[in-house]
């Protein structure tokens, strides 16, 4: 198991909230890996604090359905259990990313507008530099910065759940097939698109991106490589 920062003592968040947030963000990012055995009493000592927050940043965390608890074997970050399992996120992801792209297109202000392409300049550095880590986070910001720009809570929300789902999968694609380069193109056309206002070809520019993401996780689908086997 990696390595993780510890707690902030000095914050005035509850410590439960602190593990479940460090944990949650280290599973989403790929810094602890599907199919990963998780320790309570490891992270435990890693983080300075006692079990108790641990076992119930835990629970939190099975009930979203990113760790799995085995009798008698403990907890691993949740894998892939089937290729439907993929399809069936993705193909709500399809969907919802398309309306999202063109109610965003809608409502881009031009300091959001601004944001994505920052976010675009700083990509091709992370792709310079195969910096996968970065790129994930960045991708992130770059995707929340169109949710946010419906100005659609429910919707918002539902598709920040998803993108966390799947993009926990996407680390191994992206480092393995070279998938950098090319969501950087798309993002490229995607930001383009939309500062022309163009909502048909934005809409299918958006849809196009979530495809090629979801082809390059199918391709590595495989018990050793992402953790169906936990």
């Amino acid at each position: 198991m990696k390595n993780l920062p510890p707690i902030d003592a000095r914050s005035y968040k509850p410590l439960r909230e602190q593990v479940y947030e460090l944990l949650r963000e280290a599973i989403i990012t790929g810094r602890l890996q599907p199919g990963e055995a998780l320790s309570e009493i490891q992270l435990a000592c890693q983080l300075n604090v006692s079990r108790t927050p641990v076992r119930e940043a835990m629970r939190l965390l099975q009930l979203e359905n990113l760790i799995v608890m085995h009798p008698r074997r403990g907890a691993f970050v949740a894998g892939i259990t089937s290729k439907k399992e993929i399809d069936d996120l993705f193909k709500i992801r399809v969907t919802l990313e398309s309306l999202a792209v063109e109610l965003a297109l809608e409502n881009m202000k031009p300091s959001r507008l601004k944001d994505l392409l920052s976010c675009c300049e700083q990509f091709e550095t992370c792709v310079q530099e195969n910096d996968v880590s970065r790129y994930l986070a960045l991708d992130s910001r770059f995707h929340h910065l169109i949710y946010e720009s419906t100005e659609n809570v429910p919707l918002e929300r539902i598709l920040f759940n998803l993108y966390e789902q799947t993009t926990r999968f996407r680390r191994a694609s992206l480092a393995r097939l070279g998938r950098m380069r090319a969501a950087l193109e798309e993002h490229r056309q995607l930001v383009v698109a939309i500062g022309d206002r163009n909502v048909e070809l934005a809409a299918e520019i958006g849809v196009r991106h979530i495809r090629n993401a979801w082809l390059s996780i199918i391709e590595l689908l495989t018990d050793e490589s992402m953790g169906v086997a936990t």
